[in-house]
């Protein structure tokens, strides 16, 4: 019978039916007879829709249960690595590997961890054996690349990529990761061509398809129930806390930069990329009690709800970040969901990063992001018009009224002082000059700039689009630049 409720939790959850089925689950965490199958299934659950905190436990209480299920720990290290615990990551991934021979992938799993702990010569360690075969293991050869390019030794680290890309018969996930990683080695050497080169194949490997006609129906959807005359009709709802700080744009726009300087005051906390506000949209109908799914779903809205919703939100902020005045979520996709934020936590500032529309998207283009969360940055089309929608949305924020700061990353690395101090001021706190020393930081950072978190402000970045201007040619007439001298 327990076997069958785990299974109709799961069928709830592959209908849509999440809020459900994580209810279901955590009832038979506690009440059932195979605990450590329920825990597990939750953590799935939650490490699906990017709730690594939730995981995380769910998968420990699984572990609690029942500790030879070596399929948790494997995805307990998954969700401890996007989390940013990159320690409890590697031992979860050392336990994994312990139970199931070595396996390479709980070995490379730990020894990435590791080299974000920056502990370079004991990742190098874990994946000697795989270094040493012929051919050298993809992941393992992609790791001591990445080790060899800290170290200054970047021709050295190409090399060894060439090497590890030679095998005919190669995963494709592996000759993704080794090319996103060519090219990145590429670029720094100045070979342009070349690492564009590298990442047009990286990108023609990882492509899923993309239907930017449906997000563009989306988007209109959402402007249309977030007309500026819903949003007034909610004014007074919620909660009025100051607490919650919103940094939304473009990804690769400057929003982890953004985020270190505020976190640099010792009563701002830095909480990372939080998925909270798009699970709640996600929940909304069932919460609402209404058919369809969100946005049009908020035709049921109303103050009661509205208090509910944002009280629970300040509720689990205040778990996590006890005793912080403010709490920055830098989830960029939070660009689309301004209109619920302002419906539900009305004096929350938000942030919109801007930078280049060639720069932003060329360095989305460049990235491998993890899983498939934005599959419109596989192809430069798709990349301009998913930019382009963007743009839409936020200029009606805009006309709607909202309180909304744009940083530029360009001025902010022009002009950092003054940058740091406009939005200090606009988050509501006193200033403080750790806000300057950012790059002195201990946070760990989760997300794709982690490289960049911890040394000074520099402008390399700037402009990094004129490198490949004969690359981009459609890219720039589909984001309205018809000549080499762009602009923004």
């Amino acid at each position: 019978m327990l076997g069958a409720s785990v299974n109709a939790a799961k069928s709830l959850a592959r209908s849509g039916k999440q809020t459900a089925a994580a209810h279901m689950l955590r009832l038979l965490t506690e009440h059932g007879d195979n605990r450590a199958e329920a825990a597990y299934e939750l953590g799935m659950l939650y490490l699906s829709r990017g709730n690594a905190p939730d995981a995380i436990r769910a998968f420990e209480q699984s572990l609690k249960y029942d500790d030879t299920r070596v399929d948790a720990y494997y995805n307990l290290a998954t969700a401890c690595f996007m989390d940013g615990d990159f320690e409890r990551s590697a031992e979860a991934y050392r336990q994994a590997g312990a139970r199931n021979n070595n396996d390479p992938r709980a070995i490379n799993g730990c020894a990435r961890a590791l080299f974000r702990l920056k502990r370079d010569d004991e990742a190098i360690e874990v994946i000697r054996p795989f270094l040493e075969q012929d051919p050298p293991f993809p992941a393992s050869a992609d790791i001591a690349a990445l080790i060899e390019h800290r170290q200054g030794n970047t021709a050295q680290a190409l090399e060894r990529i060439r090497k590890a890309l030679a095998p005919i018969r190669l995963a494709n996930q592996d000759r993704v990761r080794l090319n996103y990683t060519a090219g990145m080695l590429c670029d720094a050497m100045g070979d342009y061509d070349l690492a564009f080169e590298y990442y047009r194949i990286a990108n023609t490997y990882k492509a899923r398809p993309y239907q930017l006609k449906g997000h563009e129906r989306y988007i209109d959807r959402i402007i249309e129930v977030f007309s500026q005359e819903f949003i007034e009709s909610c004014r007074g709802m919620g909660n009025d806390s100051s607490k919650p700080v919103f940094i939304v744009g473009m990804p690769r726009s400057g929003t982890t930069l953004t985020e270190q300087i505020l976190a640099g005051h010792p009563r701002i906390a830095g909480a990372g990329e939080l998925p909270t506000i798009w699970m709640l949209a996600q929940d909304l109908p069932t919460r609402l009690s209404w058919p369809g799914q969100y946005p049009g779903c908020m035709k049921g809205w109303n103050a009661h709800r509205a208090k509910e919703v944002a009280d629970e939100f300040l509720a689990d902020l205040d778990a996590r970040f006890p005793g912080a005045d403010r709490v920055v979520d830098k989830l960029p996709g939070n660009f689309q969901h301004v209109g619920l934020i302002s419906c539900m936590l009305p004096n929350a500032k938000i942030i919109h990063c801007t930078r280049h529309p060639l720069d932003t998207c060329l360095s989305c283009y460049f990235q491998n992001f993890a899983g498939n969360l934005q599959p419109y940055s596989c192809d430069l089309n798709d990349l301009a018009g998913y930019f382009k929608q963007y743009q839409r949305l936020m200029e009606h924020w805009e006309r709607c009224g909202l309180n909304i700061l744009e940083m530029r990353y360009e001025r902010t690395v022009a002009d950092l002082d003054r940058q740091a101090r406009r939005m200090i001021e606009f988050v509501g706190m006193e200033w403080d000059d750790k806000c300057l020393k950012f790059h002195e930081s201990k946070r760990i950072i989760a997300t794709a700039s982690f490289d960049q978190a911890d040394k000074p402000i520099y402008d390399q970045s700037v402009e990094r689009w004129r490198h490949y201007d004969r690359h981009i040619g459609a890219l720039k007439t589909a984001l309205g630049f018809d000549t080499a001298e762009s602009s923004a």
